[in-house]
């Protein structure tokens, strides 16, 4: 275990709930609007939209749960299979949201003036590349 791990572990850990449980939040206070989640120009009504963002809070705090589980694990010495490959994947979907789909989000998305646009590009894109960055410590 590199001397870095510990502490980009529990800073992503507690990043990834942090968001989730903020995500809730603005779910259940009536605050989210389906631009913080993609474009208008992509087609989701409200409904569908807040079904996904509910699904992406989720996410996000099971991901946090696992990265503190492979946290965990590594302070103890103990390298296991299955969280070297989950560890892998939750690595690989942050850097492929830091690229995105070239159409909507990500870091080679067509800049607007749509307000999820401007959200991406200012804090989505650069919070997730940074996530990315501190997932790197736990692979290795």
């Amino acid at each position: 275990m590199n001397a870095f791990a510990p502490l980009a572990g529990y800073i992503l850990a507690s990043m990834m709930a942090l968001a989730g449980l903020l995500s809730w939040f603005l779910l259940l206070s009536g605050r989210f609007k389906p631009s913080m989640l993609l474009p208008a120009s992509a087609g989701l009504n409200s409904s569908q939209s807040r079904r996904w963002f509910a699904i992406q809070a989720a996410l996000l705090i099971i991901a946090a749960l696992l990265v503190y589980v492979r946290l965990t694990q590594l302070q103890q010495g103990h390298r296991d299979n299955v969280m070297d490959n989950i560890t892998y994947g939750i690595s690989s979907l942050l850097f492929f949201r830091v690229i995105g789909d070239f159409r909507f989000i990500g870091a080679f998305a067509p800049r607007t003036d749509d307000p999820f646009s401007r959200l991406d590009r200012k804090a989505l894109s650069p919070l997730f590349l940074f996530w990315f960055a501190l997932s790197i410590f736990l692979l290795f």
